[in-house]
């Protein structure tokens, strides 16, 4: 009975029904008192109250079924909270205005009068009402769980160049050739007509330093093109730096495992 549609109708009905019943009483026992032409708003204010009151036990009792009964998890359970707090919210801004509007308040004015600064105001907080309505759809759609894996998609046609990076192990006896190597390997970058030098340099150094072998670093920017043109570019450049340190008389290295 304690979550029933009655128990939720009980106290408003009774708290109504009271105070229906005192004024009813007072404009008989003083009808030409200054008070009881107020008796009308009071029994309205009264039907507006008890009425929101009744909805809202009966939200509550509503919800505390839903979370007696069945076995929520953490992400389903936190949904049915924002939603009890957001529809509590939505009665107690309904009832106000109910209210007022019992009392003799214009709030459909006020309303009218608001809505210019409360456009403004919402144009200027836009990006804050985004985030908020993104947050309530999230947590309502429920696009994904604890435990699931998130895999971003990184739309590469858009970007105007694509990084590249080759790592290649000389051996530590040939140290003395690696400068010349680099100077070389990136000249033949700055000149590659599929390499984009504008924002940022095309590069060649000395990346790590092991008990066998040096490893040398080229990097550089790659034009924006089709995906087979791009892996070729990259075939060509690697080609190009190990035709560049083959000539040099340096040999490669062996990499060992860490």
């Amino acid at each position: 009975y304690e979550l029933s549609f009655w128990s939720a109708l009980e106290g408003p009905a009774r708290t109504f029904i009271t105070v229906i019943a005192f004024c009813q009483l007072g404009a008989l026992v003083a009808p030409n008192m200054t008070a009881a032409q107020y008796f009308g708003q009071i029994s309205r204010g009264a039907a507006v109250i008890t009425f929101v009151w009744f909805l809202y036990y009966w939200k509550s009792n509503a919800f505390s079924r839903i979370f007696a009964g069945q076995a929520l998890e953490g992400v389903e359970r936190e949904r049915y909270l924002a939603l009890d707090k957001i529809s509590s919210v939505g009665l107690l801004v309904l009832g106000g205005m109910s209210l007022a509007e019992t009392c003799g308040v214009a709030v459909q004015s006020i309303l009218t009068v608001g809505g210019i600064g409360g456009v403004a105001t919402a144009f200027a907080a836009r990006d804050v009402l985004g985030n908020m309505l993104s947050g309530f759809s999230i947590q309502f759609a429920k696009p994904f769980s604890i435990g699931d894996t998130i895999k971003v998609i990184v739309n590469k046609s858009r970007a105007p160049w694509r990084a590249f990076s080759l790592k290649i192990p000389v051996q530590l006896k040939d140290y003395e050739k690696i400068t010349q190597i680099t100077k070389d390997v990136q000249f033949m970058l700055m000149r590659h007509p599929h390499v984009h030098v504008d924002k940022e340099t095309p590069c060649c150094i000395i990346s790590r330093i092991d008990f066998s072998y040096i490893e040398v670093t080229v990097s550089c920017n790659i034009k924006p093109m089709e995906k087979n043109e791009i892996l070729s570019t990259e075939q060509d450049i690697t080609l190009e730096a190990i035709r560049i340190m083959s000539q040099s008389g340096a040999t490669l290295g062996a990499v060992t495992g860490t």
